[in-house]
């Protein structure tokens, strides 16, 4: 068995086959010798070939075959047109059984294409580590496609001495031209986070280096974060969608003062910045979580499926967040999907008298809040 292969199992769509042949049977025997059905059961094997092993097609065509020469000999059809009837269904087993193959076929090539994406995909993105200095993080991605984990959707982790610095972003579109725009989105934040000292100039010089990369209709919205040694978190936003705050069973959306267009679409350094309590949780997440809709259409709100998470451990949140995600939506989430979770480790001031706007020019300005 090659590996590329599966062990042939028993399946729907086999037993559908068999139940079509045993139904077509039987209402033949109803319908009485005035109306034969002997040519009819070569719909059993095109039936079993939309999802069974092209073996388990052939069983079902050569059983198809047997029944319909066993329903034109009980109803006494002429012999000559018998045998058309009954050359139609082995002509019906046969091309079911090639389709049944080329559909195996194909599945195999996907298999190793997946198996590739899945490579690309947990070699970009590399995991984040669970602590630094104080802050606990926590990471995770789940992929619209589901025959294979990949897409644009992306997340890094610089360290500096005075902190860290973290990229969360949405490349547009998908598949590997999406991966490959994300990891040289990835390779040239790494670059600019260390090489730019303020936020505030970080979005525009991360463009500038990523232009070479993008194309005409090519852009990126993600959000960069500083992860600074006082537990202020800086939030850096370029046309992406605001982190939200949890606290005290709670959610507060932190949007920013000034709307920003996404990298590429002319960047720029407006920064909000905000004091993280201990236990405070800071959730960046792409669109994936904000256009999923449910079973009815609607858009889910966020805080619905963020209600209560806080009692979870925060390794925990990102794979409960989906797991409700997927119940809401009847397990079909429609886009990419990154989260990654930050959470203040560190004593805090009680009032949080430094949850301000910080413009291009560096002033300072109060947060109008949310």
């Amino acid at each position: 068995m090659t590996p590329t292969e599966e062990p042939m199992r028993p399946s729907g769509w086999s037993r559908a086959g068999l139940i079509t042949i045993a139904a077509l049977a039987a209402l033949d025997a109803v319908l009485g010798p005035e109306n034969n059905l002997s040519g009819s059961f070569g719909v059993a094997p095109f039936l079993t070939a939309v999802g069974a092993h092209p073996a388990a097609t052939g069983v079902v065509g050569a059983l198809a075959l047997f029944v319909s020469g066993l329903t034109a000999l009980g109803d006494h059809v002429p012999a000559e047109v018998a045998l058309i009837r009954m050359g139609i269904v082995a002509v019906a087993g046969i091309a079911a059984t090639a389709a049944a193959g080329r559909r195996r076929a194909g599945e195999a090539r996907l298999r190793k294409v997946t198996r590739v994406a899945d490579v690309a995909q947990q070699a970009i993105l590399e995991p984040l580590p669970q602590q630094i200095d104080g802050y606990h993080l926590a990471a995770s991605y789940v992929s619209a496609t589901e025959e294979a984990s990949v897409g644009g959707d992306l997340y890094a982790l610089v360290r500096r001495a005075d902190g860290a610095r973290l990229l969360l972003g949405d490349v547009r579109g998908k598949g590997l031209e999406a991966v490959q725009l994300a990891a040289a989105a990835m390779r040239t934040f790494h670059d600019a986070a260390l090489t730019t000292e303020r936020l505030e100039e970080l979005p525009r010089a991360f463009e500038e280096a990523l232009l070479l990369r993008l194309g005409p209709e090519d852009f990126l919205t993600c959000l960069m974060v500083e992860l600074g040694a006082d537990h202020t978190v800086a939030v850096a936003n370029c046309g992406h969608p605001p982190p939200l705050l949890l606290s005290g069973g709670g959610t507060t959306s932190l949007e920013p003062q000034i709307s920003v267009p996404p990298v590429g679409l002319g960047a720029s350094g407006v920064v909000r910045r905000v004091a993280l309590h201990p236990g405070e949780r800071l959730l960046l997440y792409t669109d994936g979580l904000v256009e999923a809709r449910d079973m009815t259409g609607a858009f889910i709100r966020p805080e619905e499926i963020l209600a209560g998470i806080d009692d979870h451990d925060l390794g925990d949140v990102a794979d409960e967040v989906v797991r409700r995600l997927e119940e809401r939506t009847g397990g079909r989430i429609r886009d990419d999907l990154a989260l990654v979770l930050i959470e203040s480790t560190g004593d805090r001031p009680r009032e949080r008298d430094h949850d301000l706007v910080a413009g291009q020019d560096g002033a300072r300005l109060p947060s109008t809040g949310s």
